[in-house]
């Protein structure tokens, strides 16, 4: 027998995917730092998923953190790209030494699911809100 998911639950269902998503994007950073060094991405970006979770606690914020991790999948294309192919795409330097699990994970899998979760929570907020009756209805307001 199946269930189905409607309303508030759908969008209390995206929004825990989309904490756990920000935890392991919380996670990603020192696991780079170790590898990689510290750079200005894994510091600024830290800050941006701590700036979501709390826009979350404040009842919004899944937009906010789809967009923030679509700026960040974009800024890292040529990363991502040598992971996949493995030959050097501008700007990357000749002297750094690629890693491609931990590109591969922090710098693209983990922000392409949260900017899907974030993008799918709102839309999932927004036609939760579309299909509810408008307020006073349940009494037979006008």
């Amino acid at each position: 027998m199946g269930t189905t998911v409607t309303g508030s639950a759908a969008t209390t269902q995206w929004r825990t995917i989309l904490l756990a998503l920000v935890a392991v994007g919380l996670a990603c950073a020192p696991w780079s730092w170790v590898v990689d060094g510290v750079t200005p991405s894994w510091v600024v970006y830290p800050v941006v998923l701590l700036v979501g979770l709390w826009r979350i606690a404040r009842g919004g914020g899944a937009l906010y953190l789809g967009v923030a991790a679509t700026i960040f999948l974009l800024v890292h294309v040529p990363w991502t790209s040598t992971a996949f192919i493995g030959q050097r795409i501008n700007p990357l330097p000749a002297d750094i030494a690629v890693h491609h699990v931990e590109w591969t994970v922090t710098l693209f899998i983990v922000p392409l699911l949260t900017a899907f979760t974030g993008f799918a929570a709102r839309w999932q907020t927004r036609t939760s809100k579309s299909t509810q009756p408008p307020l006073g209805a349940e009494r037979g307001l006008p």
